[in-house]
């Protein structure tokens, strides 16, 4: 009974880890589009 706890554990810090991971990426994406379009303004 133990080791399935375990396994749940395990299985719900990876899976918290992939939404972490994904959030991360997606506010890099947003931070380099603002960048873009503040330097589009800057230029034009």
């Amino acid at each position: 009974m133990s080791s399935m706890k375990t396994y749940a554990h395990v299985q719900a810090k990876t899976t918290r880890w992939k939404l972490d991971s994904k959030a991360i990426d997606q506010g890099i994406a947003y931070g380099l589009m603002i960048a873009a379009l503040f330097v589009t303004y800057l230029v034009h």
